[in-house]
């Protein structure tokens, strides 16, 4: 009796903690996802939002790079060695990008090799996105507040990843413990069914790709004290420490100051291509340009690999001479070491290095799932702690307006971010700032929605409506703007806009006017079955 009574105590107390620390980081982790799901797509986002970047694609070989690299040398502001070249379509840019590290970079049309007036800063949607994404709520890294806020905002969802892997873990223990059953019946079997049954099936890519977010996160937060503790207070920059693993310095080659015609860059492309056919080039680094000791190194990814390069740490490379072609050296994927398979394999978990859009949606799928399930599980607690009046109007923990705000209001804001994106003119001054600010705004007005709204079930179909009229809206206000641009993807996000808002317009005016009646929709659907 003692064996049964402490067994049953053991799993109330694992239950309370999952329910605990559940509503803790659900909240944080729901924003992360949700904000994750565009960051999943930032490569298309990138080129819509820019009308400079509205341009065809060509094929690299094809692209005439001396027109480019001369109005670069012929720049005096601009260093003349060690130009790194990133080529078109590398995670989608449309533009070639000619960039030092000493100097700003430069924009060129492939097309037509000239040069592009890049928006800047006046256009940062997919950055902002995927800042919202890790927590850089406050990006104002010139003032004390905002990198205090920038710097609780990371930590904040670097400890909420932790407890959700926490979350998950426990939850997956209750379910092999308790037998779940089936049921829509009423709302609060409803929401046990969707968040059991969902996470079942997603707990596992979730919780990987979870983990390599809290990594990333906390590690770059703990970076200062680490580099301190393992330098014995001798560095600042774990870059310094890490660096020569992850980053090994090549080997410097001083010029011989003597001129020397150069192959075309195109012709050499070819034959790096053929060393290894496998790489997709991604970058072109030219060395010594001009002179007789030149040199130029094609990096690029492998796609037969994945999960071990064309990240940031391990790429494959071939080496050429740029007066003759012939092989200098030429590194593939498996010859770094154990280190940057790790740390390879944890940020190709989290930024889809290469990988088409087909996968992206399949991720993206599956991540909006989990925040499906995430909210499920918090509108169950809510279920059960709501009380009812005269045994029939339910009042239910003030905290579901805030759950309102974030995880339904969070749609009309974000679709209003989109809207601005073509409503603002790009000259307007501080267009950033105006664009953020009405964001933020829009969002803390559905807070205030949800608690002058009494009945909250009506305020969620409310957001849901204005959300997805306002994404079908800054799809058409493109299209008005730009037309139909089919290169890059761009037409293919405005289709995905248009059917995301019609999908939320949709469920809005489907769901049925009283909260009660959401269980008839699936005991509908399972006796047609």
């Amino acid at each position: 009796m003692d064996k049964v009574d402490t067994s049953k105590a053991w799993k109330q107390r694992l239950l309370r903690t999952h329910v605990s620390l559940g509503l803790l980081v659900s909240f944080v982790m729901y924003i992360s996802v949700f904000f994750g799901v565009f960051a999943i797509f930032i490569p298309y986002i990138q080129v819509w939002e820019k009308p400079s970047r509205h341009i065809g694609s060509l094929s690299h070989t094809h692209i005439d790079y001396e027109k480019m690299i001369e109005q670069v040398l012929d720049d005096p502001t601009f260093p003349k060695n060690n130009l790194l070249i990133t080529l078109p379509g590398t995670m989608n840019e449309s533009a070639l990008k000619v960039s030092h590290r000493f100097a700003a970079p430069l924009y060129f049309n492939p097309l037509s090799g000239e040069k592009m007036r890049d928006e800047g800063k006046q256009s940062y949607l997919a950055e902002f996105l995927n800042e919202l994404h890790y927590g850089k709520m406050l990006n104002f890294d010139k003032e004390w507040f905002g990198v205090i806020g920038s710097f609780f905002g990371r930590f904040l969802f670097g400890f909420s990843a932790v407890g959700v892997m926490s979350v998950v873990l426990s939850g997956v223990i209750l379910i092999m413990i308790f037998s779940y059953k089936k049921s829509f019946k009423t709302p609060r079997a409803l929401f046990s069914t969707l968040h059991v049954k969902i996470f079942t099936w997603t707990f596992l890519p979730f919780l990987m790709i979870v983990l390599s977010g809290a990594f990333m996160n906390l590690s770059l937060i703990s970076a200062l004290p680490m580099a301190k503790l393992i330098s014995g207070g001798k560095e600042s920059r774990i870059d310094a420490i890490i660096g020569p693993v992850l980053f090994p310095k090549d080997e410097v080659h001083e010029p011989f100051n003597e001129s020397a015609p150069m192959l075309p860059i195109a012709h050499l492309m070819e034959l790096a291509q053929k060393v290894d056919a496998r790489i997709a080039f991604q970058t072109i680094r030219l060395i010594n340009w001009s002179d007789k000791t030149a040199q130029v190194e094609f990096k690029g990814y492998d796609p037969y690999k994945p999960f071990l390069n064309g990240g940031v740490f391990n790429k494959p490379s071939v080496i050429l001479s740029a007066v003759d072609g012939t092989l200098i050296t030429h590194q593939n994927v498996l010859e770094r070491s154990w280190s940057v398979f790790f740390a390879e394999a944890t940020f190709f978990l989290h930024f889809l290095f290469g990988v088409d859009v087909i996968s992206r949606i399949c991720v993206a799928l599956l991540m909006m799932a989990s925040a499906l399930a995430l909210a499920c599980g918090v509108l169950l607690w809510l279920e059960k702690e709501a009380k009812k009046f005269h045994e029939a109007l339910p009042f239910y923990h003030w905290m579901s307006k805030i759950a309102l705000s974030i995880m339904v209001g969070v749609l009309p804001a974000t679709a209003l971010l989109f809207v601005l994106q073509w409503l603002l003119p790009f000259e307007i001054h501080d267009r950033l700032l105006w664009q953020k600010g009405l964001f933020y705004n829009a969002w803390l007005a559905t807070l205030f929605w949800a608690f002058y709204r009494l009945d909250s079930y009506r305020a969620s179909k409310e957001f849901l409506i204005l959300g997805g009229a306002l994404f079908i809206g800054a799809s058409l206000l493109h299209l008005f703007h730009q037309g139909i641009v089919l290169a890059h993807g761009i037409f293919g996000w405005d289709l995905a806009l248009m059917g995301f808002g019609s999908l939320l317009v949709y469920v809005g005016l489907k769901l049925p006017k009283k909260a009660e009646n959401i269980p008839l929709l699936w005991r509908k659907k399972e006796e047609s079955v």
